[in-house]
């Protein structure tokens, strides 16, 4: 009763195990290339909303200065116009909310140019030094949404931009 059989056919404990470690350590490095992946993904697309909020206020703020018969920088928050027309007391202004979200707001149109998906950094917006008829413009933009956590996917963008006023 103690005969041996050779010929059984099967695999071991230690060949099983092995085949599970292997198949453990790909798992791991599939779902270290896939998270990696995600979190780029994430970030290109908080990007891609604070780039065209920024953009936006840029743009609309470029079009009104630009055309403004008088400016003033109250502040490096707070710039007064004087719209072509010859209405005054048009602004822009950088203001926080109550969740401490920074945005920039017109009084004409009145609203705000960038939504509270973007926080922007309050300070040393307007500059109004250079000349009489120049304004410099800085805006630095944070996702608001992602700002906060250790692994945040936070996206800070920054664009300026130096307007002179047409003289009519």
């Amino acid at each position: 009763m103690n005969k041996r059989i050779n010929n059984e056919k099967g695999y071991t404990l230690v060949e099983i195990l092995v085949v599970v470690m292997v198949f453990s350590i790909l798992g791991l490095v599939v779902t270290g290339v896939v998270t990696t992946t995600l979190r780029s993904s994430g970030k290109s697309e908080n990007s891609v909303v604070v780039r065209e909020n920024v953009n936006y206020a840029m743009g609309v703020m470029e079009r009104q200065i630009r055309n403004a018969e008088e400016v003033t920088c109250d502040s490096d928050i707070l710039l007064t116009y004087t719209n072509s027309d010859g209405s005054s007391g048009e602004t822009f202004e950088c203001v926080v909310d109550g969740n401490g979200i920074g945005q920039i707001q017109s009084s004409n149109p009145n609203g705000f140019l960038t939504n509270d998906s973007v926080d922007i950094e309050c300070s040393g917006i307007f500059d109004c030094s250079t000349a009489p008829d120049v304004v410099d413009v800085l805006i630095t933009a944070t996702d608001a949404q992602s700002a906060a956590g250790e692994n945040a996917l936070t996206t800070d963008y920054s664009e300026s931009i130096r307007i002179k006023l047409r003289n009519y």
